[in-house]
Parts: C-alpha cells; structure tokens; sequence
C-alpha cells in the first residue's frame, strides 16, 4: 500500500490534517505520464546531503503551477518556503517555488546533521494549486531519515576493473527483441565474434545500436582502427590511454570479470562475516552485508527491501550456488540510501528476472541472465560463461 498525503476542508474554515492514509493501490496502477517523486541522499545522518527530484506528468508540462516540500516529525509539519523551513500551523501551505512546471531536482538539506530527526519523513509534490496536488495526488513520500548508530559491518565490494564500464557483458550471446532501452554503459560479447550479439540495430559510428545511449559496443573480433575506432582504457593505467586492439579489451575485461566473480564467490568476505540467506527472499528486509545460500534463492513472494540504515556506502552481497529467479511481485526496493551500485548478486546458475518487476544491482551469473518482459533493472548484467537476454526490457548501468 502507499501511504499518500492529504488535508481534509470542512464547510466554513479549512483544518490541516496532514497525515497519511492507506490507499489500495499501489504505483504500478499509475498510467504512463503520471506524476512520480524520488530523492537521493549522500553521507551519513549526521552529515547528509539529500536532494528531491520530481518528474512532472505530461500533461502539467509548461503550465505555471507550484513545487512544495513538506516534513514531517513528530506530528509536527515544515514546509520550506524558498527560504528555509517554516513550522506549518494551518492555513494554506507555504510554497517552495511557483513557476512553469518541468521535472527539476532541488536541494533539501546539504551537509546537514539529521542525527536529531530520525524518523521523520520529506514528502515532494506539486499541482497547478494547492488543491490540485493534494486531490489528484501529486505528491510522494521520498526519505526517511534513519539513526546510523550501531550498523553492521560492511561487506568489502568487488573491483569491477574494465568490466566496470558494461551495462551488459556475456560469454556467448547478448540479445534483445524490438523495445529494449539500454543506456549508461557498454555492451561486450567475451568468447566469439561479434555475431553473439544480435537482436540490436546498428545506427551511427561502427558498435552503436538504436536502443543503446551513452555506450557503445565491443566484441573481440573488431577490426580496429576501421571501421571500429580504437577503445579508451577505463580502468587500467593510463586511463583514457587507447588499447592497441580491441581484442586486447577484451582479454582485460575476461581476466577482470573473473575476479570479481571470483571474489564474490569466495567465503568469508574480508569485511562483513557472511550470513545464511533464506532461500526466500520475498517481504524481507536486508540490512548491509553477505548473504549466502547452497540453494537455489527466490523473490517470488513480496518485494524485497535492502535498507543502508542512513548509509549509502552500505554494500549488500547476496550469493547462491544455484539459481537466482524473481517472481511478478519480487521487485527489489532500496531504502534509506540504499544505491545499486552498492548491490550485488551472484549465482552459480542463471538469473532470471520477472516480467514488469523492477529490480536494483550488479548481476554475476555463472550461466546465463534471462530479463523477462518489461523488466526495469538498474545495474549491470553479467554471464560469465552464456548469454544475456532481454524482452523488451529498460537497462540502465548503476552509476
């Protein structure tokens, strides 16, 4: 359920009852074009900066119309006025800004130490008026501060090398069907020629695809330097230096994959002692650490939360030596600075992700990683020794 924001006017005077109610719908049964709100926070409680970004509805595009942050801390509202926050009495809300509207992100606090308003909750919105935002629903829940006293230790991450700069990276095949979107990194085929990847229309300067923003493709057999320039070290010493060949990318980008793969695999991890995963994940909550199963793992149950306890260093491993599958309802949901850069996931055998799920981190699959229809993954997708496929899918390379 999602919790949404509301007043309630009487007849002959109006009563702020800004407080959250349950309503039986959830954001996947928003139409496309709807309003959405997020944030993204750095540091810690005590020292965080947190910035909220809104994305405005099509159709609210261009029409003049008001931004609002609001917080809420013990029954107590603050609205930031534009020039700082003010302690909310009633009345009609302050407003942050009123302009035309377009999808913006605006600072919250920077730098700020919040070690003394845990629990409370910054809501964002909108709307042409106040009355607008607060009955077609425009506005959102989108931080928590959370106490960062007392965590657990944290998993020592991965290095990712060359590997680090695909979003996609597989031993025999990379393929997609018509719809795909895949952005922020590039895509490599490791073991044969480049007609491993396939499903992609080429556009542009030789490696680049329709589907394919702020990347490129590589594959070992490329001829170099026509029609395929020569690609820029991204990891290795001098970085930005270009690689004699392709290939000789590739044979980099094998040798670093496999240890990063090795890595994870590896028992114990050097800074967080590992921890027996349930072989369901489904309706769990996961703080910071190494979660290992010799079973196969599910998230077929419920949404998975990986909550960074106000820490968005915190690093989440989850390994199985079978198979990794996500179910219709198992998106993964990241909480409290949580990043998916910070995420990672390994299975001995493939990875499948549900149609329509969303879905956060790093993916090292030993065989294969199958990307149901609609899938919404934010990472990167790695078969080591097989291929990667996608339906139609949106893949976007954690930063």
């Amino acid at each position: 359920m999602n919790k949404v924001w509301c007043y309630r006017k009487l007849k002959s005077y109006v009563v702020p009852l800004l407080m959250l109610i349950a309503l039986g719908y959830g954001a996947s049964t928003l139409a496309a074009g709807s309003p959405s709100f997020s944030a993204t926070a750095s540091g810690t409680t005590s020292n965080l900066t947190l910035t909220a970004t809104l994305n405005i509805a099509d159709a609210d595009v261009s029409r003049n119309g008001n931004i609002y942050l609001a917080f809420n801390f013990n029954r107590q509202w603050f609205f930031n006025n534009g020039a700082g926050w003010v302690l909310f009495n009633g009345g009609i809300a302050p407003i942050y800004l009123t302009a035309p509207l377009a999808n913006r992100t605006v600072d919250v606090v920077r730098n700020a130490d919040m070690s003394g308003l845990v629990g409370g909750q910054l809501y964002a919105g909108y709307g042409l008026t106040e009355n607008d935002m607060l009955v077609n629903g425009k506005f959102g829940l989108v931080y928590t501060v959370i106490g960062t006293t007392s965590l657990p230790p944290n998993p020592t991450a991965p290095l990712l090398g060359e590997a680090g700069r695909f979003v996609m990276l597989a031993s025999q095949a990379v393929t997609t069907t018509p719809g795909s979107t895949i952005s922020n990194g590039d895509i490599g085929i490791i073991d044969i020629p480049r007609t491993g990847i396939a499903g992609f229309t080429p556009t542009g300067p030789a490696g680049d695809f329709t589907v394919l923003s702020n990347g490129t493709s590589y594959a070992p057999n490329d001829a170099n330097p026509a029609p395929f320039p020569y690609p820029l070290k991204y990891a290795t010493l001098p970085i930005g230096a270009a690689w004699t060949t392709t290939g000789a990318l590739i044979t980099q980008v094998r040798t670093d994959l496999g240890i990063a793969d090795t890595f994870l695999a590896a028992d114990p991890n050097p800074g967080a002692p590992t921890q027996v995963s349930p072989i369901e994940l489904g309706n769990l909550v996961l703080t910071r650490g190494v979660y290992r199963s010799a079973a196969n793992i599910s998230i077929t149950t419920g949404a998975l939360h990986l909550d960074a306890q106000g820490d968005s260093n915190s690093v989440f491993i989850i390994v199985t030596d079978g198979t990794l599958t996500t179910g219709a309802s198992g998106s993964i949901v990241l909480d409290n600075l949580a990043q998916a850069k910070n995420v990672y996931w390994r299975s001995a055998g493939k990875t499948t992700i549900a149609a329509g799920t969303t879905f956060f981190g790093n993916v090292f699959a030993v065989t294969q990683v199958n990307v149901l229809a609609g899938a919404n993954v934010t990472g990167r997708l790695f078969a080591r020794t097989d291929r990667v496929t996608l339906i139609a899918d949106t893949v976007t390379k954690a930063p």
